[in-house]
């Protein structure tokens, strides 16, 4: 069974932004500073992660949809692909294959994590608050005729791999790389 994992809270002081380029070109000299005050927790990919958020707000220009959280520091953020789609099957493992020949596995929207880090000034725990605001996101960018279903990463190495499934429990998608948190069903995907 999966360690629990310590709960972290946001501070009451804290705001969640969607970090803009309009956002950067008028508030442009707080966001330089925030980020180039921020040390992200004692990963490789979360330096590389941070880096990538340093550049963007320099140039003044996002590449990716990103969210921050912060008060007098950035306390963490995440970048996303509202719009990859994966596939998902309803059918057992060994009949993948057979369902490659005599039809295809259904694709679904989900919301791809591309980045997410926290601050070293957080506590243990506190990206399951980023997490969560990544699935209000998802609620949010869903629409009517196309539902966001999971949330879904793609860990850079065996350790990530192991600390999304244990920690945020993550789940294996059938013939790909991509971990999944399912949101909902849709209804068509009926498991009867």
């Amino acid at each position: 069974m999966p360690a629990e994992q310590p709960q972290a809270h946001l501070p009451k002081d804290a705001t969640w932004v969607e970090l803009t380029d309009d956002l950067l070109a008028k508030d442009g000299e707080r966001w330089r500073l925030l980020v180039d005050t921020f040390k992200p927790t004692k990963h490789d990919e979360g330096e590389t992660m941070a880096k990538w958020l340093r550049e963007c707000v320099h140039e003044g220009s996002m590449t990716r949809q990103t969210r921050a959280v912060y008060n007098e520091h950035l306390l963490g953020f995440f970048a996303v692909d509202p719009d990859h789609y994966y596939e998902v099957s309803n059918q057992p493992a060994p009949l993948l294959a057979a369902r490659r020949l005599f039809g295809r596995a259904t694709q679904q929207r989900g919301l791809l994590i591309t980045s997410i880090v926290r601050s070293d000034l957080t506590a243990p725990g506190f990206g399951r608050v980023l997490i969560e605001e990544a699935v209000g996101l998802a609620l949010e960018l869903e629409s009517e005729h196309e539902p966001i279903t999971a949330l879904l990463v793609e860990p850079a190495n065996c350790d990530l791999t192991r600390m999304w499934r244990e920690k945020h429990h993550f789940d294996e998608l059938a013939r790909s790389d991509q971990l999944h948190l399912p949101l909902k069903v849709r209804e068509e995907l009926s498991l009867n």
